[in-house]
């Protein structure tokens, strides 16, 4: 086989196979001088990107002659048994070594890691479908996918996806079966499409995949389940909780907030705990101050259906059920609502002083008008009828003895009407005084109407607001209630104390709900308060003791070692958090099980695994 060399300024040079180094070396010098080669030195390294660039791409060609190969060796091996050869790949191998020996010739360099990438990116590229093929003719058989109804999704996804996960231990069997076949099947089909004398292996490595990912990943689970244990106890036993903060939860929650959040139980990660409730309080109340929402006083009230319910639940209920509606009672006359409902009055008059000033300015209109048509019809010789019921309109009325004037009122005494001079005047001319006067009465009424509208909304935006109060004042309330009630929650109070603490609460959702965000930030709050009166008092104790104790008294250093250790709650803090973030740590082990159910990555790594087999 001829040897390829690269020579600096000339590129890859063919060589006889016979050729020593001593001979190449001979034979550079002798006819490549190098007066030749220097002005090309500046001109290598794109003959070597060229050279890369042209090595990918016979690789990727090779890869796809792979396939083809296998497409024509049942016809070669035909071929082959009929020249007396008997059934074996033998053209078939001579095939594939003539597309490398072509694609040399053309100047590739089949040993090259470029060429040997493209190679295996045109596999991959032409396998990848694979499985998909298997779950589409699975499909066809309509009996055998009610009877496995897992097969497709585990055909497509070589093993790695079954689309449900059993819960009983023979499902489990069957699954991992299902996952063991599954996989055999894709693997020995793509492994087999690039060389089908790699179709076993590819088998074994297929079927080996699933199940054993599945293994580690099991595993994985139980370690970081141990860990996240260890961890929590390494922390209670930091803080040693009271009896009643075990009882009550509050040591759990201080454990686990202490643990995800990285902080020791001492007084350094006290304070830093009371800078964060500072913080969530600020957040909470910039969310609140542009906020237009309300919070409803039933919706509030309704959480004393609850403390009603458990202290009605006794012979004598009388004085307790007292208790709570009298802190109902108080809730509703509180004085934020006692404010609001005064506003009542000066809103109801508003409306009736603009009610009555546009029915005024109406009537006003109406007489003006009447006055403006009476005037019309003396001027042209008519007279005027009024009905026996109805008065006769002093202001008016013609009473001229020839009954074509009329006399003028110096004023009219409806208020806001217009005023005009008293005089004699042709009745022809009051048209036009009746007629302006009527539209200054119109304008009046329209301003009077404007203004009752107004009234009347604000009074029933006020009756539909009466029970509702703003967040913040919800806010002020929530934050009030829970400082006179320091120190009582955790424990069983009195029917008064349980009612203000439903309230409270009450108070609490119904600001989390009216709010977006609020509610988040409330149970963040929760946990560390609560994990701050769990902390606080361990890191008071580590103030307080001796700090050395008894542990002057061992014998040897690895024991005083241990008695301080034990005896440190930011030793345990710190070893606590250490083994949790080490538990909580991602497993790479599922997240690349789910990554391999992709067919072209998994394809790779089973023509990787196959290909140590021999010549494709």
């Amino acid at each position: 086989m001829p040897q390829y060399i690269e020579v600096p300024g000339h590129g890859v040079v063919e060589f006889p196979d016979g050729m020593n180094d001593d001979q190449i070396a001979s034979a550079i010098k002798a006819n490549m001088s190098p007066q030749q080669s220097a002005p090309q030195e500046e001109s290598s390294f794109l003959g070597n990107a060229a050279q890369g660039v042209g090595n990918l791409a016979a690789g990727a060609v090779r890869g796809a002659g792979s396939i083809g190969a296998t497409i024509l060796a049942a016809f070669e091996m035909a071929k082959d048994a009929l020249a007396g050869k008997g059934l074996s790949l033998e053209s078939n191998r001579q095939r594939r070594a003539d597309i490398d020996a072509g694609l040399q010739t053309l100047g590739a360099d089949p040993e090259s890691l470029l060429y040997k990438g493209g190679k295996l990116a045109g596999e991959i590229a032409g396998t990848a479908g694979a499985g998909g093929v298997l779950a589409k003719g699975a499909q066809a058989v309509p009996a055998l996918t009610r009877a496995v109804p897992s097969l497709v999704p585990a055909l497509q996804s070589g093993g790695f996806k079954l689309g449900q996960e059993a819960t009983t231990k023979s499902g489990m069997l069957a699954n991992a079966l299902l996952r063991t076949g599954a996989g055999g099947a894709t693997g020995a089909t793509m492994a087999g499409m690039v060389n089908p004398e790699d179709a076993g292996t590819g088998a074994i490595l297929g079927a080996a995949m699933p199940g054993a990912f599945k293994l580690a990943g099991e595993a994985g689970i139980a370690v970081n389940k141990a860990g996240k244990a260890m961890a929590r106890r390494l922390m209670q036993s930091a803080l040693k909780p009271t009896i009643k903060q075990l009882k009550t939860g509050d040591a759990r929650v201080a454990v686990d907030t202490l643990l995800d959040l990285g902080i020791n139980p001492n007084a350094k990660g006290v304070e830093k705990m009371r800078g964060m409730v500072d913080d969530i309080n600020t957040a909470i109340a910039d969310k609140l101050k542009g906020s237009n929402a309300t919070v409803s006083r039933q919706s509030v009230l309704d959480y004393l259906g609850g403390v009603r319910e458990k202290f009605g639940s006794q012979v004598n209920p009388l004085d307790d059920l007292g208790a709570i509606q009298k802190v109902g009672d108080e809730f509703v006359a509180h004085p934020y609502f006692k404010s609001v409902e005064a506003q009542a009055p000066a809103l109801e008059a508003a409306l009736k002083t603009a009610s009555q000033g546009k029915a005024q300015a109406l009537q006003a209109a109406g007489k003006l008008k009447t006055f403006a048509a009476q005037q019309q019809n003396l001027a042209h010789g008519g007279g005027v009828k009024l009905a026996p019921v109805q008065p006769q309109n002093q202001l008016y009325m013609n009473t001229g003895a020839t009954g074509r004037n009329a006399v003028s009122p110096a004023a009219y005494p409806t208020p806001l009407a217009p005023r005009m001079p008293g005089r004699y005047t042709p009745n022809i001319d009051r048209v036009p005084e009746g007629l302006s006067g009527y539209d200054d009465a119109m304008a009046a009424y329209a301003r009077r109407k404007a203004d009752e509208q107004a009234a009347q909304k604000a009074l029933e935006q006020w009756q539909s607001s009466r029970g509702a109060m703003p967040v913040q004042v919800a806010q002020k309330l929530k934050q009030g209630t829970y400082k006179s009630l320091a120190g009582k929650y955790g424990e069983v109070g009195s029917a008064s104390t349980e009612a203000q603490k439903a309230l409270a609460r009450g108070l609490k959702d119904q600001i989390a709900e009216a709010v977006p965000g609020i509610g988040q930030l409330n149970a963040q709050e929760a946990a560390l308060l609560k994990t701050l009166d769990v902390a606080e008092r361990r890191a008071l104790m580590e103030m307080n003791k001796n700090p050395a104790g008894l542990s002057m008294l061992a014998g040897n250093k690895a024991a005083f070692a241990a008695f301080m250790a034990d005896r440190s709650a930011a030793f345990k803090g710190l070893a606590s958090r250490m083994i949790n973030r080490a538990a909580e740590a991602p497993s790479v082990v599922n997240p690349l099980a789910d990554k391999l159910a992709n067919p072209a990555l998994r394809g790779g790594m089973l023509a990787i695994g196959a290909s140590q087999g021999g010549q494709q």
